[in-house]
């Protein structure tokens, strides 16, 4: 089935050291740019030593990244493609309701909700769903 938000198994992956020692890489060389250095330093308050924030947030969230891996793979995804979802069982149930006038109208209501909130979810930006794994991560 196919998914608007969907994240590899791991499990198809060659291991899961390797895929943590390059997201660690590349998170590290993120930090260490030239470019987050400035933004860094642009952050206020000024007294706040940001970097240093930073990099004990980097060193706390990476040993834990192996073990919020997998629920982050199947909860986030859920989570956002839950529009899409809902759109598919309103359109399946709708078989089983009554032909009544108040039902074809809630009915005709509950397509519309979904079909909107399945079009919002479909436009999401990427900042979206960063601020999403954000959200599950600090849940955990």
């Amino acid at each position: 089935m196919f998914s608007l938000f969907s994240v590899p198994d791991t499990n198809s992956c060659s291991s899961m050291s390797n895929i943590l020692a390059r997201v660690s890489s590349h998170i590290w060389n993120q930090f260490n740019s030239d470019s987050a250095i400035a933004e860094l330093n642009g952050f206020g308050p000024r007294d706040v030593d940001w970097k240093s924030r930073t990099r004990k947030t980097i060193e706390t969230l990476l040993p834990h990244l192996p073990s919020l891996a997998e629920n982050l793979r199947i909860a986030v995804p859920q989570k956002l493609n839950s529009p899409k979802n809902l759109n598919k069982l309103i359109k399946k149930g709708s078989e089983h309701i009554s032909k009544s006038n108040e039902s074809l109208k809630w009915l005709k209501e509950m397509n519309e909700l979904s079909d909107l909130s399945t079009s919002f979810v479909e436009n999401l930006e990427s900042q979206q769903v960063s601020a999403e794994i954000q959200r599950f991560i600090i849940s955990q």
